[in-house]
């Protein structure tokens, strides 16, 4: 880095980078569950027709 600010600047980016990753890694496994139990719902409901 040229600079202390583009040292900082650098590594609050990377930190951001990081927590979006993780973020979306929940969000994804929040999305999958959620089709899961909506699935199971309609199977549940389909067997005691």
């Amino acid at each position: 880095p040229a600079s202390v600010f583009e040292a900082i600047t650098r590594q609050m980016v990377e930190s951001l980078t990081e927590d979006l990753r993780e973020i979306k890694s929940r969000l994804n496994s929040l999305i999958f569950m959620t089709i899961g139990a909506i699935l199971l719902e309609i199977v549940s409901r389909m067997m005691a027709a």
